[in-house]
């Protein structure tokens, strides 16, 4: 099935989702990593996809600039991009890069 989300839908509530960049679906629930803002909405869909409600975020110390995520197990991995420090596009085999465990239970 395919849903269409806007993340600034009126169908949201809680607030909105700036920054919004890697996203997870897990049941009814979607991830959705806010790069900048370091840190992941958890947003409650209701039946049909069609409207949910921001219950809480997920953050961590580690987070800089987190970008794609990934689920494994009872968490959630995001990737650091780290544009705070390193311009897109300008990442040298000395720069390193990260990938941060994030419990979601």
């Amino acid at each position: 099935m395919c849903v269409k989300l806007s993340f600034f839908d009126t169908n949201l509530a809680g607030g909105t989702l700036p920054d919004g960049d890697g996203i997870l679906l897990r049941g009814h629930t979607l991830y959705v990593v806010e790069n900048v803002l370091n840190k992941i909405a958890v947003v409650k869909l209701n039946p049909g996809f069609r409207t949910g409600t921001i219950t809480g975020y997920l953050t961590s110390p580690f987070f800089r600039v987190p970008t794609t995520v990934a689920p494994f197990g009872d968490a959630v991995y995001v990737v650091n991009a780290r544009f705070d420090q390193i311009p897109v596009g300008r990442a040298t085999p000395a720069d390193t890069f990260e990938a941060v465990c994030v419990p979601i239970h």
